[in-house]
Order: C-alpha cells, then sequence, then structure tokens
C-alpha cells in the first residue's frame, strides 16, 4: 500500500482490513498459488477481493502500489524492493503463509546451489523437516 493509505500506520493488519480495498494479485495461471491463497483468506473473513489487476512480474506490483492502483500481498522479503511511496505492513491471520520447497539433485555439487542450501539451513525459522530434506 502506498505510504498515505489509512492502513500504512497499523503496525499490522488482518486481511478483513482489505474488505473494501482495490487489490492488485499475481495471476491465477501464474502457478505460484498465492492467488488462490489470497481468494481463501478473503472468503475465511466474509468478503470477495476487489481485484483491480492481476500482473505476473512483481516489480510491476509494487510499481502500480507506488502509483496508487492498489494494495498488494506479496511475499516478506519484497521488502527489498524500495520505493519511497510503498509500506509494507505485515499480515496477522494465523493461515497468512506460504510454504516454499525447493527441489534438485542431491549429486549436484553447483557452487552456487551449495551457497543456498547453506543459507537456508542457517535459518533458525526453517522447520527441522525443511532442514533435514534440504540436502
Amino acid at each position: 500500500m502506498t505510504n498515505d493509505h489509512p492502513l500504512a500506520r497499523k503496525r499490522a493488519i488482518r486481511i478483513s482490513d482489505l474488505h473494501d480495498q482495490p487489490l492488485i494479485m499475481y495471476p491465477r495461471e501464474s502457478g505460484i498459488g498465492l492467488y488462490w491463497q489470497v481468494l481463501r483468506l478473503c472468503a475465511t473473513a466474509g468478503f470477495r477481493p476487489q481485484i483491480v489487476r492481476e500482473v505476473q512480474e512483481l516489480s510491476t506490483i509494487i510499481g502500480l502500489v507506488d502509483a496508487g492502483v492498489g494494495i498488494a500481498i506479496v511475499p516478506g522479503d519484497t521488502r527489498s524492493i524500495h520505493l519511497d511511496g510503498v509500506a509494507y505492513v505485515p499480515l496477522r491471520d494465523k493461515h497468512a503463509f506460504s510454504t516454499l520447497y525447493l527441489a534438485f539433485r542431491e549429486r549436484d555439487r553447483n557452487v552456487h546451489l551449495r551457497g543456498l542450501l547453506s543459507k537456508l539451513r542457517e535459518r533458525p525459522e526453517l522447520s527441522s523437516k525443511a532442514r533435514t530434506s534440504a540436502r
């Protein structure tokens, strides 16, 4: 959302706070499942979202937010995209999270893959299942 949006002043919001807000979403066919997850969250909160745009590229989504087109629900690491007019406010709903899986060939010795796996194993918030499966 933009910095001047009333919800931008909150430390965290709930999906129900987005009841009458225009949303910019990933396309339903993008394959990442976020579209359907947002629809489920909204339905659980008792409303149907007002989707104004569906956009594939994350940088375009953030640009549209900056332009005031709407609000977007994006992964937390999107905060790395800094635009002066954009505020990132966490969602605090119980089911407002996504699981990310990484598939790779166990015997692949690619230095970049090994570096990524090393960094993932350093993250304490990963579950023990995720750590043991990331080999």
